[in-house]
């Protein structure tokens, strides 16, 4: 048996996009590779019993209590024992190629690739060092930056999701440009979703409307950003706004509801399993995404968050970043200078006001945008051909 590895630092019961897209990568590679192992920290209780034996768990330690450090204690903890895990397989296993999902500080992946001489196709979706500058940690940076050019120069082929952060991996680590292919992000339409039937009228008098996020509890998310807008909003609008997933910032985004005296007008789900979403997005009147500009902005973004809007006809709100630019292009949903709660109130504030006029038509184009452009059954297959030339 020739197994093909797929490998993420990632919590899979979380609702972020990473998750989402990792399982829909789960489920191509299933397809088209006979025996699969993945590697990941948790797994959701939902999964099927089948399925368990394709799963390895990565034991990690995560001090929360430690702040600054916990993270990076949690991706050294991980890194060891994924390394550990991955020499007791190599007895038994016989492996035709790895597929790693890049994330902080990898060096396992790559060390146990270049020692036994695995192949290996890397995803990248950010720059790594900008989430140590979030964390404050920046006296990493050096030694993360050669960590990720040893990734690098140990893989045969990298997926970035765009041009920009090709051009930047390119520039920084001096990388032959065919190492590279550049494929977007997108949404794994379903039967039921594509049926999905919803009202675009409102009673703008009576009628309370319903705001929606779903995603990672992270202030790189802007949620923070999202709960001080609505402080901004005409006190006449009734709104609820519904928060789904969970995340290391969440306390923080509870703690900003209480002191805005917003308790009755939002509230915060938790986690919610991929196939019970539907009810949330069906009822959905606008979904917000208001990504801030650090980290996003210097090398583009292709948020599996807004695609999975779009893909339920839900009217979308966003921050205007790079790679986001066919929104306001193709009017498939709002975009708002990032980082303002006063103008982010404005653009949900309009979009009330212009609910019976407007929502259907951005909501229609944004569905039809993302699936002509952002289908992951197309996208798929051509992350699976650059796979067959490196595993091949």
């Amino acid at each position: 048996m020739k197994y093909i590895y797929l490998i993420g630092n990632i919590d899979l019961r979380e609702n972020s996009g990473a998750v989402k897209h990792f399982t829909d990568l789960y489920n191509t590679l299933k397809l088209n590779y006979k025996y699969i192992r993945v590697f990941v920290r948790e797994l959701p209780a939902e999964i099927r019993d089948e399925e368990l034996y394709n799963f390895v768990i990565v034991p990690y330690f995560h001090i929360k209590r430690i702040k600054k450090w916990g993270t990076l204690f949690q991706l050294l903890s991980f890194e060891l024992a994924l390394f550990f895990k991955l020499l007791v397989l190599n007895f038994s296993d016989t492996v035709k190629g790895i597929y790693l999902r890049q994330s902080n500080l990898n060096f396992a992946v790559p060390l146990f690739s270049r020692l036994f001489n695995k192949k290996l196709f890397i995803e990248s979706n950010s720059l790594i060092l900008e989430d140590y500058k979030e964390a404050s940690i920046n006296s990493i940076g050096v030694l993360e930056r050669k960590l990720e050019k040893f990734s690098f120069n140990n893989a045969l082929h990298i997926r970035v999701i765009t041009t920009n952060m090709k051009s930047f991996f390119i520039n920084t680590f001096g990388l032959e440009e065919s190492k590279f292919s550049v494929i977007p992000n997108g949404f794994a339409f379903r039967e039921q979703e594509n049926s999905v039937k919803k009202v675009f009228t409102k009673d703008l008098l009576s009628g309370e409307f319903q705001l929606l996020y779903v995603g990672l509890l992270h202030k790189r998310e802007g949620i923070h950003i999202l709960i001080k807008a609505l402080t901004f909003l005409n006190t006449n609008i009734l709104f609820k706004l519904k928060i789904i997933g969970e995340g290391p910032h969440q306390e923080l985004f509870e703690y900003l509801v209480r002191t805005n005296n917003l308790e009755k007008k939002v509230q915060f789900i938790g986690a919610v399993y991929r196939d019970k979403l539907e009810p949330y997005y069906k009822n959905a009147d606008i979904c917000l995404a208001p990504l801030i500009r650090r980290r996003n902005e210097v090398t583009g973004i292709s948020p599996v968050k807004i695609f999975e809007y779009m893909a339920h006809k839900c009217p979308v709100i966003c921050s205007d970043l790079p790679g986001l630019e066919f929104v306001g292009e193709h009017r498939c949903g709002i975009v708002v200078e990032p980082d303002s709660p006063a103008l982010l109130a404005e653009k949900i504030e309009w979009l009330m006001n212009n609910y019976n006029t407007e929502a259907e038509t951005i909501a229609t184009n944004g569905y039809n945008y993302t699936k002509e452009n952002h289908n992951w059954q197309k996208l798929s297959q051509e992350i699976i051909s650059r796979c067959n030339q490196v595993f091949e």
